[in-house]
């Protein structure tokens, strides 16, 4: 399960990415190569936190005994998911007022919660409040159906293998494309 957290999660991520890059300029392979080198750019520090994030659930649950123990530890990296879905989708509301990314200097930087109040007021749109909610909805709803659907018929380790080559070369393609501009 917490394979199959960890891609939903990773795809959440760049969906959320990809929402706030809007659609293709076109279809013609020139295009469509250009958005997914934008979107890799933007999004492969999200693919390498899920990735990350679930070797390091990997580890905790070789290490637990336990099965009690065990779902614990999973529940807390879907809910932790969830959360990082919730931050994902505040971070690009974030990047459309302000031009950039929410970071720790950015936080730094607000005296007080009452002098941004009015700010987030303003922004708090109902479409907007839909997809704080909703995001992480989502992620839950779809982490549970799937889980659900392909639990039988998937061999776990030619899953994680493939699945962990291709968030590496997600990683790699966007690091590199996005040094590139």
């Amino acid at each position: 399960m917490v394979c199959l957290a960890a891609v939903t999660l990773a795809i959440a991520l760049v969906a959320v990415k990809a929402s706030h890059l809007g659609a293709p300029a076109g279809i013609a392979p020139r295009a469509l190569f250009g958005y997914v080198r934008s979107l890799a750019a933007i999004s492969y520090a999200d693919v390498l936190f899920a990735l990350v994030f679930w070797g390091v659930v990997r580890l905790a649950l070789a290490s637990v005994k336990g099965t009690r123990l065990a779902w614990l530890v999973s529940s807390t990296f879907v809910a932790v998911a969830a959360g990082a879905t919730f931050a994902a989708v505040v971070n690009v509301g974030v990047f459309g007022v302000l031009g950039g990314f929410l970071t720790y200097s950015l936080v730094q930087m607000i005296g007080s919660v009452r002098m941004v109040q009015s700010s987030v007021g303003a922004h708090l749109t109902p479409l907007v409040v839909t997809a704080l909610v909703g995001v992480p909805l989502a992620y839950v709803f779809t982490l549970c159906v799937t889980y659900r659907w392909v639990r039988p018929q998937v061999d776990g380790r030619q899953a994680r293998a493939l699945l962990v080559g291709t968030a590496l070369v997600w990683v790699v393609g966007g690091h590199l494309a996005y040094g590139s501009r």
